[in-house]
């Protein structure tokens, strides 16, 4: 099965970068169409979930104006 372009890009977009002890992750969402409200709901539940966890420093959700459906979750 080969990635769309969407896919691919949001593949490349989705990084891990380490420094030292700190390990920062960046995933990038885009909802099907007519689904932006149900994948944000579902994000949102898993943040809520994330930051009960012990360790957790940064779990933000963010979501990209540029685009429609288009989310990003940052975690430190």
């Amino acid at each position: 099965m080969t990635a769309t372009k969407s896919q691919q890009r949001h593949a490349d977009a989705a990084t891990t970068t380490a420094r030292g002890d700190d390990v920062v992750a960046v995933a990038v969402f885009t909802a099907a169409s007519g689904r932006t409200l149900d994948l944000e709901a579902a994000l949102r539940t898993a943040v809520k979930a994330v930051h009960e966890e012990v360790g957790c420093r940064r779990y933000a959700l963010h979501r990209v104006t540029r685009g429609e459906g288009d989310f990003v979750i940052i975690e430190h």
